[in-house]
């Protein structure tokens, strides 16, 4: 069974008491004895005995997502990110969290771009996070919920990431260190048009700009913002791409998975559409 990195140990506590934990033979242990599960599949749960967690991705979102990896068709704009963050974090001893983390595949990428770092994977996905985890050595993935705020000590990490993620200012705020950085990443109104016009998904449009005023709104108490840089590229996809690409995430709790093959099937080959995504760059204010 796979143990947690001694440093990264000491950033947790427990999100019953918020006291600090130690490790035994199966879980993790505070002082007032809050047992929480050390996986045998690699990941910890962190979560407090009331929590939801029917809002996670399940078993076959998760198959989705990582078959669509694979195809590394966001691999221009992981590379991108990872270059961002590589350039403010120190090349050794950073740690990192990367909060909505789902299969891992932005850390996995960031752990090969800066080979000295430890990256904290949260998610509310236990099927995500084993997927994860056996994608870096770096990895540590902890089943935790973003919106009651994550089980970690004050100013614990270098930096954040969050990629198309929940967000909880105050709680990013609470766990960077002064002058640390987070990279929020949100996709513009061009991002996927072409296919999401097509199947009917979720509009992003409603709101680009309400959007961004809401990340405004809700970071610029805590973090100034240094820049926001659009990532954008053509993507050409086959056809189980579509369809994972679809299933993978929010819009499999509505889409009927019959109905969008046929869709498919009358898509125009080959299947294009256009990443565009913006990453912004905050800066915890000191």
């Amino acid at each position: 069974m796979k143990k947690v990195n001694t440093e990264v140990l000491a950033l947790f506590r427990c999100p019953i008491c918020q006291s600090g934990l130690h490790e035994d033979a199966l879980a993790l242990v505070c002082e007032n004895n809050h047992s929480f599960d050390r996986s045998k599949l690699g990941y910890v749960t962190l979560l407090a005995g009331d929590a939801i967690q029917n809002t996670a991705d399940n078993l076959d979102m998760v198959f989705c997502r990582q078959r669509f990896h694979t195809r590394n068709y966001y691999k221009p704009f992981a590379q991108k990110l990872a270059e961002e963050i590589a350039a403010v974090v120190p090349s050794t001893g950073a740690i990192i969290a990367d909060i909505g983390a789902g299969t891992g595949y932005y850390s996995a990428v960031l752990a090969r771009a800066v080979p000295g770092i430890q990256i904290v994977d949260f998610d509310l996905s236990k099927r995500a996070l084993q997927r994860a985890v056996q994608s870096s050595s770096a990895i540590t993935a902890v089943v935790a919920d973003t919106w009651v705020g994550l089980p970690v000590k004050d100013e614990a990490f270098d930096a954040l990431i969050n990629v198309f993620a929940p967000r909880n200012a105050e709680d990013f705020a609470r766990i960077v260190k002064p002058g640390g950085y987070v990279f929020v990443s949100t996709p513009t109104p061009k991002h996927l048009l072409e296919i999401r016009e097509a199947a009917h998904l979720i509009r992003i449009g409603r709101q680009d700009s309400d959007k961004k005023a809401d990340l405004r709104e809700k970071m610029t108490p805590y973090f100034d913002l240094i820049k926001t840089e659009t990532v954008e590229f053509p993507l050409a996809f086959d056809e189980r791409s579509v369809y994972d690409l679809v299933m993978m995430g929010p819009n499999a709790y509505h889409t009927d998975g019959d109905e969008l093959l046929h869709v498919i099937e009358d898509l125009k080959r080959p299947i294009e559409a256009t990443f565009s995504v913006d990453i912004h760059t905050y800066r915890k204010q000191i």
